[in-house]
């Protein structure tokens, strides 16, 4: 989105063996996402007590 003020994406281990650290779509994202990328792994766990 050009409105977007941070983009949140997941990643996964499924290029890991092969020395890469993100996706192919991540890298994408990263590259040419005009605010900040924040990329969580599958595996992270979040919590937070703010409530919208």
């Amino acid at each position: 989105s050009l409105t977007a003020h941070t983009l949140v994406i997941g990643a996964h281990d499924r290029h890991a063996r092969l020395g890469s650290i993100l996706g192919s779509v991540s890298q994408g994202v990263l590259h040419h996402a005009a605010c900040p990328v924040v990329v969580v792994h599958a595996d992270t766990v979040v919590s937070s007590t703010h409530q919208h």
